[in-house]
């Protein structure tokens, strides 16, 4: 494995326990569904964006509704990386999100996230 493809993985996994509701650590079938996420060629914008989006929704759901069992592993969001990889979100949107999910995340700086 390269660098470059280990920065696809721990890129992906630093965002996944980086939003609210995930693990505080990735596992060994966490790191396996990111390289097989990379080899499937799936943009690393597109996996980082639908991570981002799927915490949004489950953070911001209505109060109303049941309160969701916390995300135990990185499988949870495909269904959002397909939807992202059918219709990508508006330009900024995500960013806008990040920002909302940043006071609730575990580090000050959302992975992606520019200085």
């Amino acid at each position: 494995m390269t660098s470059l493809d280990s920065n696809y993985v721990d890129t992906v996994l630093a965002t996944y326990v980086w939003v609210p509701g995930t693990p505080t650590r990735a596992s060994r079938q966490d790191r396996r569904l990111a390289r097989a996420l990379q080899k499937q060629q799936v943009p690393l914008q597109v996996v980082l964006d639908a991570i981002v989006i799927a915490a949004t929704r489950r953070t911001f759901r209505s109060v109303e509704r049941e309160p969701l069992a916390p995300v135990r592993t990185l499988c949870y969001f495909l269904p959002v990386i397909e939807e992202v990889v059918e219709l990508p979100p508006e330009p900024g949107y995500v960013d806008y999100l990040r920002a909302k999910l940043a006071p609730l995340a575990r580090n000050s700086r959302p992975v992606g996230e520019k200085a």
